[in-house]
């Protein structure tokens, strides 16, 4: 993959002419192909026949054109897993109902400019910040990173919950696993898995968010 095709799809523009005023741009390169590319390697995943519902979360009632395009990428899409249902969601419709009913969800997928509003939401949902692992997928690469930013303020204290960068890094395993048809990544994965879910269920070792406290088990733990 080349610098160029490294490029946001999506990009915002901003200046300011007045003291008081100032111009917000959303723009859309047209690259649909881009669009369906990531969108495909969300969905090529294992067992992807078992995932029902694709939600694609949009604001196509401001922006007409540069969600439409990234509408007829899922739609596109859709139509190469006809065991997955397509539904489309307004933004803040679908915050309210991820709150509401987030059990009627199984993959949810949207733009740069939005993904941040239900990806933080839907981390206080699982426990916070420290339970969110994430990872960035594209069609031939991918990057492990948990949902939080850095948290210098508690550095050194044996309170920062460690299980979002852990278990990013066991989804990055798993991924590359599956795709390179390494048997000895997806154990590895499934290890790591199985391991921080046993620590969950020792509650003598957990974070303080979690409603643990001891600091001094914890770094030994990550020792």
């Amino acid at each position: 993959m080349t610098p160029k095709e490294l490029r946001y799809v999506l990009a915002i523009q901003e200046h300011q002419n007045l003291s008081k005023a100032a111009q917000s741009l959303y723009l859309s390169q047209p690259a649909l192909s881009k669009y369906i590319k990531n969108l495909e390697a969300s969905l090529d995943v294992k067992n992807v026949g078992k995932r029902l519902m694709l939600t694609a979360v949009h604001k196509n009632t401001v922006f007409k054109l540069g969600c439409g395009l990234f509408l007829d990428a899922c739609r596109e899409v859709a139509r190469n897993y006809p065991d997955i249902t397509l539904e489309t969601v307004v933004v803040d419709t679908f915050a309210m109902k991820m709150l509401m009913k987030p059990q009627d969800y199984d993959v949810v997928v949207t733009t740069n400019m939005f993904g941040d509003i239900p990806s933080d939401e839907a981390a206080e949902l699982v426990g916070g910040l420290g339970m969110a692992a994430g990872l960035c997928v594209g069609p031939d690469y991918c990057m492990a990173q948990a949902t939080h930013g850095s948290a210098p303020d508690i550095a050194g204290k044996g309170i920062a919950n460690p299980f979002a960068m852990i278990t990013s890094k066991q989804m990055m395993l798993s991924w590359l696993g599956e795709k390179k048809r390494d048997p000895q990544a997806v154990q590895a994965a499934r290890e790591i898995q199985e391991a921080a879910e046993a620590v969950l269920d020792d509650k003598s070792v957990v974070t303080p968010d979690l409603d643990g406290g001891n600091g001094a088990a914890i770094r030994r733990l990550l020792a």
